[in-house]
């Protein structure tokens, strides 16, 4: 498991060159259910593709991260709260995408579609792909602060 410092003059140890692309897929958590089951299904497959991919949760990990490191991929685990608004989560998130420049952010469920499409925004990548894992109430409220501020079309 890699980890983000607490300190601002922390650094992250994930290389900023890649030999294939990297794409980071930002989740609230690694324990275990349907998303974190694709995540490792991903890992899965990582010597046949020409992505690279970075695992980081914002809040804990748990079983899914323990076999994402087994199958030998990248996993930050920030261990912040997942609550939004945290702004703390998106200033990490930011960090990180600023030094690793990846390719695209793949963010998963509401909270980490909050932290991590605003982080990815501010960081300048271009492709940053939000996807909702079920329907939540929240949703319908921030769908217009995305459309505002990310740029994205929720199509709420």
């Amino acid at each position: 498991m890699e980890e983000c410092g607490e300190g601002p003059d922390s650094t992250l140890n994930v290389p900023r060159k890649h030999q294939k692309a990297l794409v980071i897929h930002v989740l609230t958590s690694l324990h275990f259910g349907g998303v974190e089951r694709r995540m490792e299904i991903l890992a899965e497959s990582r010597e046949s593709g020409t992505m690279e991919h970075l695992f980081c949760t914002i809040g804990g990990g748990g079983a899914a991260e323990n076999r994402l490191i087994s199958l030998g991929a990248k996993v930050i685990v920030l261990g912040l709260r997942t609550k939004i608004p945290n702004l703390l989560a998106i200033e990490r998130l930011f960090r990180l995408f600023r030094k690793t420049q990846p390719v695209a952010v793949h963010t998963h469920g509401a909270e980490a579609n909050f932290h991590g499409l605003i982080a990815a925004r501010l960081a300048g990548v271009s492709v940053r792909i939000g996807e909702e894992l079920a329907f939540q109430p929240i949703v319908e409220r921030l769908a217009l602060f995305f459309d505002i501020f990310t740029g994205l079309r929720t199509g709420w």
